[in-house]
């Protein structure tokens, strides 16, 4: 089975950067910088031996796993996220965030996305390999956590490459009206969202926002003020440096939308 040589001179240099590689790679320039000045062979030997060691240790630490196959990995939880990059080819990793009740669960059904095993119990995010709609030969890893409070869907975001905002109008799918305290709700998760990402460097580079239900809102007489306070929300993360920031307006009810959601999701997937 092949291995993934082109990150071993990265992971050999994360090794070697630390405390011991550090130590080792000095004494091996003490050796020969005692050498090139005629120092006696006792002198230098140690220190010698040290660098041969930790070069050695360096070597064995990075040393690349075998790479797995994602066809082959279809439908399997990745529990440690570090284990991704062993998948090939390297697997864009998307994100579905949003309060909970704003129809996440509900569009990867339509997308034929898949979550992770029930079994997993942990709070801490994993990953489940993932056929991209409409082209079986290319994967991504959906990232998710168990659990809805904002704490899990911050750790999904912390680890995604691509990430699906998810907002609504109002709780539950059968109402029409237009909810002042959702629309708290929402804006309340994404400065704590925004802060976060900022505060923990995230890798997310490209962020589409959905303004979810507008089989209930679109023709009620708040349609304007909520696509005004959608446009409001949005548009501050388009200031971002180096972030690609869209949004669409998504019913999970209308085929149209669904098709139109599995298209930006293939066209983002790398």
């Amino acid at each position: 089975m092949n291995r993934r040589w082109s990150s071993w001179p990265k992971r050999f240099g994360e090794q070697a950067n630390s405390s011991g590689g550090v130590v080792g790679l000095v004494s091996g320039l003490g050796t020969m910088a005692a050498t090139a000045i005629g120092l006696p062979l006792v002198i230098t030997a140690a220190p010698a031996a040290i660098t041969v060691g930790a070069v050695g240790y360096c070597l064995f630490k990075s040393w690349p796993e075998k790479s797995l196959k994602a066809a082959a990995l279809v439908g399997t939880t990745i529990t440690s996220l570090s284990d991704l990059w062993l998948i090939e080819p390297q697997l864009t990793r998307v994100g579905f965030v949003g309060p909970s009740q704003a129809g996440k669960t509900t569009t990867l059904s339509n997308l034929s996305a898949r979550h992770a095993s029930p079994n997993v119990r942990t709070d801490n995010p994993y990953a489940t390999v993932t056929l991209v709609p409409g082209q079986p030969t290319k994967h991504f890893a959906l990232v998710d956590a168990a659990g809805q409070q904002f704490a899990q869907q911050f750790k999904v975001a912390e680890n995604s490459d691509l990430l699906f905002i998810f907002l609504d109008h109002a709780l539950g799918e059968t109402i029409a009206q237009v909810s002042d305290a959702r629309l708290r709700e929402h804006e309340q998760f994404l400065e704590q969202m925004r802060g976060y990402l900022k505060q923990q460097k995230s890798p997310v580079s490209s962020i589409h926002f959905i303004l979810n239900k507008r089989d209930k809102w679109e023709n009620g007489p708040d349609a304007e003020l909520l696509t005004n306070w959608f446009q409001s929300q949005v548009n501050p993360w388009k200031q971002a440096p180096g972030l690609t920031v869209t949004h669409s307006y998504h019913s999970n009810f209308i085929t149209s939308d669904n098709i139109s959601m599995a298209n930006i999701l293939r066209d983002r997937v790398k």
